[in-house]
């Protein structure tokens, strides 16, 4: 009697399965009637011992964020009425550090942007 794997691309994307005699301490058993798609459009996630389809949760971002990360948590600490004191060293840090490199960079990105 045959058993059927699943067959992982290097991305654990699911591609194909497989009927083998004995499956090895790293094959993924299946269902001989499995209906995922083997496209690649599942993802076999080891830990939940699950295929979860790509991009499950979240979708596509539809554009890169007009600020950094960073950016966006100075401007929240410095927006709050009484931040605790290492937020404020953050702050201090970031200022000292990347608040200008992060201004340029959106002062550069609004030019190109306007020039086209």
């Amino acid at each position: 009697m045959s058993i059927t794997i699943a067959k992982l691309d290097e991305k654990n994307r699911l591609v194909g399965i497989e009927q083998v005699e004995e499956p090895s301490p790293n094959d993924i058993v299946v269902d001989s009637n499995i209906d995922l798609p083997l496209d690649g459009s599942y993802k076999y996630e080891k830990e939940m011992n699950a295929f979860f389809p790509l991009g499950y949760g979240f979708g596509p971002l539809s554009s890169k964020s007009p600020i950094s990360n960073q950016y966006a948590l100075y401007l929240i600490i410095k927006n709050l009425n009484n931040p605790p004191e290492e937020l404020k060293l953050w702050a201090s840090w970031y200022e000292l550090n990347y608040k200008r490199q992060d201004e340029e960079h959106r002062a550069r990105k609004t030019i190109l942007e306007r020039a086209r």
